[in-house]
């Protein structure tokens, strides 16, 4: 079974010894992006910032979180596997099942029959992630990162983008990184081939947004994972942790987001409105440059009470990215 929230996975990675716990403060500009960057390079446990400093010096009310997935050991813990190959097992078994083997066998369709019952969602009307309601949203108050000298402001690197189909309803779940406007706008790096984008060129008026931060890693892997077009993020989510994901609808849209994420954050994008994103510090070491991306304007944040944010650092490898992009191929080649 998978994890149900994020606190359940960085609580095992504290008893086992791979959590560092910093309790000074800590600049969320530069700072906590070098102490990540060290300690992904070097290998070490994952950093739990518990006072991290804002840009006008105040201490946002959440902790930080990184190099959660700095290792392939933590990444395969995350997943609940021991070798993420196990993933593409069970998803061949399950879309493409062995039928002669059922029938001579019926009780070895029985596994497969409970991994199809946990993939659909579970519509909730109360979720942990709407346990404390910001009726006036400021973005700016989250610990989110800016992590090298030159990028163009702060970004969320670990994002869970939630948009849906204006004709079919169908919910996505991608990962597009998201600059920090101001306490109300957020820039969301979705290019032309991504869903989201995909679901903007089709909508005529504003288009529901919601970015959630945190909740089960399986989140995480799911948002990354080339999935098939029938095989929906939060499906997949339900496959990888054994029981049905379940989702809460949003307070001022009509979009379904994961019920056990620590933040998030509602709102929506206007046809054609785009502004400068970026630089930003990329994979090959070298910036991104600026471009104009779509902006997302919000209205209301939701978290848990006990929120933790988690972020990532962007660069050159080895990079939590990486451990994140080896167990995707592993798990889909």
């Amino acid at each position: 079974m998978g994890w149900k929230r994020l606190s359940d996975f960085v609580g095992s990675l504290e008893e086992s010894g791979e959590l560092l716990r910093i309790p000074d403060p800590v600049d969320v500009e530069l700072e906590a992006g070098c102490f990540a960057d060290r300690m992904v390079k070097r290998g070490g446990p994952a950093i739990k910032f518990e006072q991290p400093r804002l840009p006008d010096g105040t201490i946002s009310p959440f902790p930080l979180l990184m190099n959660l997935y700095g290792t392939r050991d933590r990444t395969n813990r995350a997943l609940g596997v021991t070798e993420p190959k196990e993933v593409g097992e069970k998803m061949t078994a399950l879309m493409k099942p062995d039928v002669g083997a059922i029938m001579r066998a019926p009780w070895k369709g029985i596994g497969l029959a409970l991994d199809g019952m946990s993939m659909a969602p579970w519509k909730r009307r109360r979720g942990a992630c709407q346990q404390v309601v910001m009726e006036e949203p400021d973005v700016t108050i989250l610990p989110i990162p800016k992590t090298w000298p030159e990028d163009g402001g702060r970004f969320m690197t670990l994002p869970l983008v939630v948009t849906a189909d204006p004709k079919t309803g169908e919910h996505n779940m991608g990962m597009y990184r998201s600059q920090v406007f101001g306490p109300t706008e957020v820039g969301l790096h979705w290019q032309a081939h991504k869903h989201g984008a995909d679901h903007a060129d089709a909508t005529t008026g504003r288009m529901p947004v919601a970015i959630c931060l945190g909740g089960p890693p399986e989140l995480t892997f799911s948002a990354i994972a080339p999935l098939p077009d029938n095989l929906s993020e939060y499906e997949f989510a339900g496959l990888l942790s054994g029981r049905r994901l379940p989702i809460v609808k949003c307070k001022t849209n009509d979009l379904w987001v994961p019920a056990d994420c620590d933040i998030v954050i509602e709102g929506y994008t206007v046809p054609g409105e785009t502004r400068m994103e970026g630089p930003f510090g990329d994979h090959f070491g070298y910036y991104s440059l600026a471009e104009p991306y779509p902006v997302m304007h919000v209205t209301r944040i939701t978290h848990r009470r006990d929120a933790m944010v988690p972020m990532t650092i962007v660069g050159t490898p080895p990079m939590e990215d990486g451990y994140l992009g080896e167990a995707v191929g592993d798990a889909f080649l």
